[in-house]
This record gives structure tokens, sequence and C-alpha cells, in this order.
């Protein structure tokens, strides 16, 4: 997936989410093929659904951690509008 591929989607989304991968990831790991979002993976696919794991578990960890600020913008346009 890639690094911020799951950044901001909602914390109960991410959490399904994160279990339909890990029973991925348990069959594949056991030598079973599996589909998942209609794509079929095999052992073959382990480090990609690693890979999604990992996203997955970063992003909830990071969502979870409110010791940090969450980054905010604003901006200010005080002409918009006029002409």
């Amino acid at each position: 997936m890639g690094s911020g591929a799951y950044y901001g989607l909602p914390l109960a989304w991410l959490t399904a989410e994160l279990e339909k991968w890990k029973t991925a990831h348990s069959a594949l790991a056991g030598g079973q093929s599996y589909e998942i979002a209609g794509r079929s993976l095999t052992r073959v696919d382990l480090p990609f659904v690693q890979s999604v794991l990992r996203d997955i578990q970063a992003e909830i960890t990071r969502q979870a951690d409110t010791s940090k600020p969450q980054r905010v913008s604003y901006a200010d346009f005080p002409n918009l509008g006029q002409q």
C-alpha cells in the first residue's frame, strides 16, 4: 500500500480492516489461498499482506496517540468574494 494510504480513515473501519487482513495472513501462513477485496492471494503475497497490516496498524496507533497534537492548518482569505 504505502505510507499514508490509510491516513485519516475512521478508526472503526481500520479496526475491521485489520481483522480481515489478519485472517488473510493466517490463511496464507498456513499454506491456504485467501480472497480479500476481490483479490486472490497466495503464500507468495505474504510480504504484501504484512505490509498492509503494518500500514493499518501504524494508522491505528497514530490515531490513538493523544500525546502529540494533530497538525491543523488555518487559512485566512480576507478578500475572498470581494471584487
